[in-house]
């Protein structure tokens, strides 16, 4: 006999977990959305048992009800925590993903070339980057290999909803800016938002950054080393909406871009 293990409100029913009625289509009518849509923490819930309790100390509340139903039915055979953990791990896979809100942030970028002896490095010319879109998202995309995602270094409550992060480049207005983005399970607070910002400076100058402006991309104009840091008082890391605010503004006439971070 499979043991329930935790109990879950979905409108005016309620689940005992794991289930097989709860994939109906019926049990999830007042949401409009799926059991792989859904998010624990969206519904009322409570466990059953001492598994039970086990369990939702591991799973996080931002888990789909799909993954925690399925999470159940191991758990409710095997009793084995690492077990089911693994379990979970791979079902993100191949389970439906749930939706997820994507934000970005935006930085300044900077390129350097080898001088004319091909010793040093020195600034090179800023234009570089915009004619070389393309060589340079390659090569981002080349830096993870096997779906190695940069969220999985985060600690805390960023890690939880936090799902996934990518290092891109953006043009705008003829001029190439980095972009970080990524997929949340949960809306960040303030707080956390500042913390993934100063996170994310973090890598630009001594992480993935740093690691990435060694390995030169290959264009036809020879190789480029791309920065995503720089030291100077104008640089920045900041949400893309406040970006393009402030490049409206700065249309308008209330002021530049200085002083942003």
């Amino acid at each position: 006999m499979t043991d329930s293990l935790i109990r879950v409100r979905l409108g005016e029913q309620d689940y005992d977990l794991p289930s097989t009625g709860i994939n109906d289509e019926s049990a999830t009518a007042d949401y409009g959305r799926t059991i792989h849509e859904i998010r624990l923490n969206e519904v009322e819930y409570v466990p059953l048992n001492e598994k039970g309790k086990q369990l939702l100390a591991e799973l996080s509340p931002y888990e789909s009800l799909g993954s925690v139903n399925l999470a159940c039915a191991f758990m409710s055979v095997t009793g084995n925590i690492e077990t089911v953990r693994q379990v979970v791990d791979s079902a993100r896979g191949w389970l439906p993903k749930p939706l997820m809100e994507t934000v970005s942030f935006i930085c300044p970028l900077e390129v350097s070339v080898e001088d004319d002896d091909g010793y040093d490095l020195v600034e090179g010319d800023h234009n570089l980057l915009d004619y070389h879109e393309d060589e340079i998202r390659d090569a981002l995309k080349d830096e993870l290999p096997g779906g190695e995602n940069m969220a999985d270094f985060l600690k805390g409550g960023l890690e939880q909803k936090v799902a996934s992060m990518e290092w891109d480049v953006t043009s705008v207005r003829g001029t190439l800016y980095g972009r970080i983005s990524c997929e949340l399970r949960a809306p960040l607070t303030d707080d956390e938002q500042a913390e993934l910002i100063d996170w994310i400076r973090g890598q630009n100058s001594d992480g993935f950054g740093e690691i990435f402006e060694q390995h030169p991309v290959e264009t036809g104009d020879g190789e480029l080393c791309l920065h995503f840091w720089h030291g100077g008082d104008d640089y920045f890391v900041m949400p893309s909406e406040d970006f393009f605010q402030q490049l409206h503004e700065q249309d308008q006439g209330f002021g530049g871009m200085g002083g942003m971070a």
